[in-house]
């Protein structure tokens, strides 16, 4: 559904306000089965190759791959805007502890302990910032401002030339 949503949105020449938390996502083998790398591939595309000024809104957490399929830096998000309170990282904070402090939990750390240092450090919003993964923090009662800002400056945005007949979309 959101994949054709993009694509519905960049043929009316629409801009396109993702508000993004990844809370929910979970992949699973069921998932798998259904066709989730398949159909992952085609939101990603569709954003990439969607012209249209895109803006995202990080409220809450954006990790891993969830993020990167909703309209991230890396599918061509024009700006990226997040609360002071979001998180972003690579992987979420149980995954990431497991990977950077293996070998503290293997000492006998406390993985809550670490879970909140990863938080407060890999997953701050401020070092996603610092990364240039975040354009601005802004507070939540700044949000329709800035939004209406960024839409303003975004609204004479030019899709460059490509060089080739078409794209070859996944299957």
């Amino acid at each position: 559904k959101m994949e054709r949503f993009v694509r519905f949105c960049d043929c009316y020449n629409t801009p396109i306000l993702t508000i993004t938390d990844v809370e929910g996502f979970r992949a699973s083998a069921s998932e798998e089965t259904w066709g989730l790398a398949r159909k992952s591939a085609e939101l990603m595309y569709a954003f990439v190759e969607a012209t249209v000024p895109k803006i995202n809104l990080i409220t809450k957490k954006a990790y891993g791959t969830a993020y990167t399929l909703i309209n991230s830096k890396q599918g061509g998000a024009d700006l990226i805007f997040a609360y002071p309170t979001a998180e972003m990282a690579p992987l979420p904070p149980a995954a990431g502890v497991g990977v950077l402090y293996s070998e503290r939990l293997k000492a006998g750390e406390s993985r809550e302990a670490l879970e909140r240092e990863y938080i407060e450090t890999e997953a701050s919003i401020y070092n996603a910032a610092k990364l240039g993964c975040v354009d601005d923090i802004i507070v939540p009662s700044e949000t329709r401002a800035r939004i209406a800002m960024a839409l303003e400056m975004l609204k004479s945005k030019r899709a460059g030339s490509i060089t080739r007949k078409h794209d070859n979309m996944p299957l």
